[in-house]
């Protein structure tokens, strides 16, 4: 009889301490459903006092750690997790984020890979894949990760422009363009996609086609959004509007006055309608602002010289910008300034 109260004694305790622990988790599920992790972590720092082996309490105290950007403290979780209990893919998941947040590149592709060897069906652990790679410029290997995800998903807006950034670097400018379209047309439309798709088209010579693409970005941005000026500014170049272009860029350099490139191309355009001295003008303020494109800027500005008779000074332009490893310039060189 004693020793079956004894057994009784045990079990209610083992019972109660079950229950406390579980208790304990459920108001920390609470704050954290709420979206209140700091305060979930510190009852679930509770939990696993309790039970120290407690692997759905490491999980999810580390999805709170993640959710508040303490990557770090999130892989320590989800390490204990994975050690705990190795076949649950998304915690390689969640971990491979908090690795690539954290700049870990090749961590994150290895966990996105165990999570994808557990779980091969979804979607979002190629495209993660795919995207980390992109970082690592192995864009071959990104462009199948990215082909996979949509073959499992052709809907989603995001793996579709993240696809199509993959062929602009691969300089499939054309396929790059059709999965941009597809994005929009899916709902993806902010002032970056068009921008992006307005560079495609723009290696495409569909200048035409650029200009709407840069149009309807500055309708998305239209407070700050310089680079959307510029680029409607080359293609109008580009069409021999030279008069629309120099309009664009007076746009962008309003934006930013130390826009340098804004300055070199507004006085290549200047150039097309033979009004040189202006165009000196433009290219004196690139070159005092410094960038590191310095030789096309020189190279342009002798250009506008020599037309303007000022051999010797176009000639010293013509050095400066040789110097620096313009091939175009030491060709002017030997032609002219001998």
């Amino acid at each position: 009889m004693k020793f079956v109260l004894f057994f009784l004694i045990l079990n209610s305790v083992f019972i109660c301490h079950s229950q406390t622990k579980y208790r304990i988790k459920w108001d920390a599920d609470k704050k954290y459903s709420k979206g209140d992790y700091k305060g979930a972590i510190i009852v679930y720092n509770s939990a696993i006092e309790k039970d120290s082996l407690y692997t759905n309490a490491y999980n999810f105290r580390g999805f709170s750690k993640f959710f508040i950007k303490d990557y770090k403290g999130a892989i320590i979780d989800f390490t204990k997790s994975i050690e705990l209990n190795p076949k649950k893919h998304d915690i390689y998941y969640f971990r491979g984020l908090s690795y690539y947040y954290s700049l870990n590149i090749k961590d994150a592709i290895e966990d996105f890979s165990k999570a994808i060897d557990l779980k091969p069906k979804r979607y979002n652990y190629y495209y993660l894949r795919g995207v980390a790679k992109k970082n690592q410029m192995d864009y071959v290997s990104a462009l199948k990760d990215l082909d996979t995800s949509i073959i499992l998903n052709p809907l989603d807006k995001e793996v579709l422009f993240e696809r199509g950034e993959i062929k602009f670097s691969l300089k499939d400018y054309l396929g790059a363009v059709k999965d941009y379209d597809s994005s929009i047309s899916k709902g993806k439309k902010t002032s970056e996609i068009y921008l992006k798709r307005a560079f495609a088209n723009e290696k495409l010579k569909n200048y035409e086609n650029a200009i709407l693409d840069y149009s309807e970005a500055i309708k998305f941005n239209t407070v700050n959004n310089k680079i959307a000026y510029f680029g409607r500014g080359f293609s109008k170049g580009m069409l021999e509007d030279h008069i629309g272009a120099i309009s664009e860029y007076n746009i962008a350099i309003e934006i930013d006055s130390n826009y340098s490139d804004a300055y070199n191309n507004r006085g290549f355009e200047k150039m097309e309608l033979k009004m040189f001295q202006e165009a000196i003008i433009d290219f004196d303020k690139a070159i005092s602002l410094q960038n590191s494109n310095l030789n096309y800027y020189y190279f342009n500005r002798g250009n506008a010289k020599f037309e303007l008779n000022l051999l010797e000074e176009a000639c010293q332009d013509f050095t400066k910008a040789s110097e620096m490893g313009y091939e175009l310039a030491k060709e002017k060189l030997i032609e002219l300034c001998k």
